[in-house]
């Protein structure tokens, strides 16, 4: 009895040991991006021969799926896109188009146009006018920002006067008050760190591979994991012979088997997660709105998964859409809201429509009252942190 409370134990310590070996293997694989993966597991490949391997090419995985358009879009530089929408404006004027076309070329890795309009007239002998207007195509045709001098003047877009001036002071290497470098910080947190962030770096190009594949559809969207790779267990009669006849080989059938479990599990989490963000979050990927407000514990609660599992899962991955490529934490915006779900740059958009873009004179408990009419309620306090970032300083800050 005793023997054989004892061989019960030991299969129960063994069977708890290889669940957690497996537990540990599923998260391993769950916060790496499907880049990393791809090399872990062709490590795995060749320590292992009940694993099989095989490197699949997007373009030829995309093309077994039913799609009107099945060519895979890589997505593009950008000045990929500056030109595509130079093509789109028609423009009679030749020598306009020529000088877009060269500023587009002058813009460096950020999207930024180091040199003067008057340097760029002078050295490629154009018309300063020609210059100046193809300067103004090119800010409306590309992503705020573009063909500024640099970071200093891309930030003070985003910044009241002062609080550009600020920046500059800082820029400078000068020492400024902490209060309002915080207010800074506050209000750039979520300001894309240069006019080309988004679109691909050709001399990177390529390193960035996305986890998850959106692509518009008649009725919707298709969400798809970028199979870069497929591994399963082998097929080969001859191993699976021996597994029955030693015992360290029956280990290494077992570990592949876990291996290719976890990858499972992986990929359908990713899968579920995705999923759910593109049905959520539909107008932002199809159309470019605001996200609405989302948390881990959202998703986490309506895949009935913990919040730990959905915060590995969305570490470090990408996203691509027909819009582009992006985080996948992107899509997660906090609710600023006690009522209707309000993000922080939609409550901006409603402070600057009461207080018609600062120039009514009210105070934050009025614009509290109005829009708590609308079914949104937020404090006085939250309000008055969203006024400062904004820079409308009229009016009471407090009632």
């Amino acid at each position: 009895m005793d023997l054989e409370h004892k061989m019960n134990n030991s299969q129960r310590l063994e069977t708890k040991a290889i669940f957690t070996e497996f537990l540990d293997l599923s998260n391993t694989f769950l916060q790496k991006s499907v880049w990393e993966l791809s090399k872990i597991v062709k490590e795995l490949f060749y320590e292992n021969v009940f694993l099989e391997y095989e490197s699949l090419n997007p373009e030829e995985y995309l093309l077994g799926i039913d799609l009107e358009e099945r060519r895979f879009d890589s997505y593009k530089t950008l000045k990929e896109y500056l030109n595509e929408n130079v093509n789109l404006l028609n423009l009679k004027e030749s020598k306009v188009e020529g000088a877009l076309n060269l500023l587009i070329e002058l813009l460096d890795e950020h999207g930024f146009l180091r040199e003067s309009p008057e340097k760029i007239a002078k050295s490629y002998e154009l018309d300063l006018k020609t210059v100046n207007k193809a300067i103004e195509l090119l800010k409306k045709i590309g992503p705020k920002g573009i063909a500024t001098k640099g970071f200093s003047e891309y930030y003070s877009l985003f910044l009241t006067k002062s609080e550009a001036e600020t920046l500059k002071r800082l820029l400078n290497g000068e020492v400024v008050p902490h209060d309002q470098l915080e207010m800074i910080r506050e209000k750039l947190n979520n300001v894309p760190f240069c006019p080309a962030s988004g679109f691909s770096n050709e001399e990177y190009k390529g390193y960035i591979i996305p986890d998850i594949i959106i692509k518009k559809q008649r009725n919707g969207v298709l969400v798809l994991l970028n199979e870069i790779f497929k591994l399963k267990l082998t097929t080969v009669e001859l191993y699976k012979k021996l597994i029955s006849k030693n015992e360290n080989i029956r280990k290494e059938y077992e570990k592949a088997l876990e291996i290719v479990k976890a990858m499972n599990r992986r990929n359908k989490i990713m899968l579920a997660i995705a999923n759910f963000i593109a049905d959520y979050q539909k107008e932002t990927i199809l159309y470019g709105e605001e996200p609405q407000p989302l948390s881990l514990k959202m998703v986490a609660e309506n895949l009935n998964l913990s919040i730990s599992t959905i915060s590995r899962a969305v570490k470090d991955k990408y996203v691509l859409t027909d819009r582009g490529v992006f985080e996948l934490k992107r899509f997660f915006v906090r609710n600023v809201s006690k009522g209707v779900k309000i993000s922080p740059e939609k409550l901006k958009d409603l402070i600057l429509e009461v207080t018609d873009n600062g120039k009514i004179d009210i105070s934050d408990s009025k614009i509290a009252s109005l829009l708590e009419r609308r079914g949104i309620k937020i404090s006085r306090r939250t309000i008055n942190k969203y006024r400062n970032i904004l820079g409308i300083f009229k009016g009471k800050r407090r009632s």
